[in-house]
């Protein structure tokens, strides 16, 4: 062989050498960016889930202090305006919609093992938005159109379960990613 083909060759050889390299870079950062993507996501999942408890508990102080005789004579009186469905519907929609976008990039970046994590934590959401919402069953009907909405002792323990089980699952998603990130800063969602 001469040695212009010895040239050659290693130029070839080079240059897939370098290729190979490169894509063997370009997939070490790829997987880095969507291990970055998902933990970013789960984050956000965190962080949503709370503007959730935010507006269930809204909702539920909405209902105790809306409701009853005298809440109808304000409005009757123009005391106070009535209590708008729609609004109410946006502002849960408000608050949800970013916690489903968070899921979804979870279901599409994140790890198994985070996956049903994030999804536990939406599922305890949305129980805890319905626990709060049910109508109170304390006292009778009448007791209730006077007074308002009052709960019996079992739903608020279902309340507080509900509650409960949003804050385990937040650690339980947290601890996970602490996990995975090996030491990278996350923020502190437990303190």
């Amino acid at each position: 062989m001469s040695a212009g083909w010895a040239a050659v060759i290693g130029a070839l050889v080079g240059s897939a050498v370098t290729g190979a390299v490169i894509l063997a870079r370009d997939a070490i950062e790829a997987q880095r960016r969507r291990k970055a993507e998902g933990r970013d996501a789960s984050e956000a999942i965190l962080v949503h889930s709370m503007a959730v408890v935010q507006v269930a508990n809204a909702l539920r102080l909405t209902m105790k202090l809306r409701s009853g005789l005298g809440d109808a004579v304000d409005v009757l009186l123009r005391q106070r305006e009535p209590l708008d469905v729609f609004d109410l519907t946006d502002r849960i929609s408000a608050a949800f919609q970013p916690l489903f976008a968070a899921q979804v990039a979870v279901w599409a970046k994140g790890s198994k093992e985070v996956i049903p994590l994030a999804n536990e934590l939406v599922d305890c959401c949305r129980v805890l938005v319905a626990v709060a919402t049910e109508g109170g069953r304390a006292g009778t009907a009448v007791a209730r159109y006077v007074a308002g909405e009052r709960w019996t002792e079992e739903q608020e323990r279902d309340y507080e379960m509900a509650f409960n089980s949003i804050g385990e699952s937040r650690r339980n998603l947290a601890t996970r990613l602490r996990q995975e990130s090996k030491g990278k800063r996350l923020p502190d969602v437990l303190a």
